[in-house]
């Protein structure tokens, strides 16, 4: 990516470089922190907390799950079936 055509970057390093860019218009960085720590949060709770909660066998999987009224609402909704495991 391209910053104003004067500065090339990745990706994943936007919100630093509008951070910096906020840094140097004078404004507060507040909102701009705050996006960085949310989507940070996002990050850890969809893609690492599942897995870590599936190696060490937590019975809470996914933190970020919509409620189901939401799935039926978008039409994903599916029943969960239950399976009788007869070891």
């Amino acid at each position: 990516m391209s910053f104003l055509g004067v500065f090339t970057f990745t990706a994943p390093y936007l919100p630093w470089v509008m951070l910096g860019f906020s840094v140097l218009l004078g404004n507060p960085i507040t909102i701009d922190a705050i996006g960085i720590f949310v989507g940070h949060m996002y990050y850890f709770l969809e893609y690492v907390y599942p897995v870590l909660a599936n190696i060490r066998g937590w019975k809470v999987q996914r933190i970020m799950e919509p409620p189901k009224i939401l799935h039926w609402i978008c039409g994903t909704y599916q029943e969960e079936i239950e399976h009788d495991h007869d070891d």
